[in-house]
């Protein structure tokens, strides 16, 4: 009896045993459990290293400001770097400057491919946030009686033509909105294809085009015209 209670198996078993008794008493979390909180916990912790990105990008955007510069890929860390940085890692190295616990203790602990720093995530989190107030914007006027859409072209610094789409409605207290929808690239300039791009924007951004009243443009030939116009 004593060689059987020291062999491995025994051992083993009893382990075993005793892991599923704590179980069917509440004493003990399952695998599944214990991997669901690990989980948990390290997703808590992501959002809590992502805040200090996202406080950052909002400041900048409600302050007009750009986020980019001459070098924006060099780690970041709390020594000034020679060259001149973007506004983005600027305020970021500021804010480790001031103290910054939560964005400290992620640059001392993250690894290099989650840093939530690069311009892939500021991109992503400016995209998200913009498609976010574009929806609150838009459900408040599919809730008029009927709205206008304002479109217009512009070329941007890369010599892309651009559409550029607004909404205007007025609301239940006779006061006129203008909300900016976006903009979107123009590979085709002809009116059919504007004209479908338009409509599928608008589809897109999720107006009601029953709702649909009248079109604001310039007088360009391909928009306002006899024959062919969008």
């Amino acid at each position: 009896m004593n060689t059987h209670g020291i062999l491995e198996y025994h051992n083993h078993n009893q382990v075993l045993a005793e892991n599923f008794i704590q179980y069917y008493e509440g004493k003990r979390q399952s695998v599944e459990e214990q991997l669901l909180s690990g989980s948990k916990v390290e997703a808590m912790a992501g959002r809590e290293s992502l805040l200090p990105t996202l406080k950052t990008v909002f400041f900048f955007g409600t302050q007009g400001l750009a986020l980019r510069g001459h070098r924006d890929s060099a780690p970041l860390s709390e020594e000034r770097p020679n060259d001149k940085v973007g506004n983005f890692r600027a305020a970021s190295r500021s804010s480790l400057d001031a103290g910054g616990q939560v964005l400290k203790k992620h640059i001392d602990t993250y690894a290099r491919n989650v840093t939530y720093l690069s311009l892939n995530i500021q991109n992503k989190i400016i995209c998200s946030t913009g498609k976010l107030v574009t929806d609150k914007l838009v459900a408040v006027g599919n809730q008029t009686d009927m709205f206008t859409v304002i479109a217009d072209g512009t070329i941007d610094s890369s010599v892309k033509n651009q559409l550029v789409l607004l909404e205007r409605y007025i609301d239940m207290k006779g006061n006129i909105h203008e909300v900016f929808l976006g903009f979107e690239e123009a590979t085709d300039g002809t009116s059919k294809a504007i004209l479908e791009l338009i409509v599928y924007k608008l589809k897109e951004y999720g107006l009601d085009l029953s709702l649909l009243r009248g079109q604001v443009h310039d007088r360009c030939a391909v928009m306002k015209g006899d024959t062919n116009s969008a």
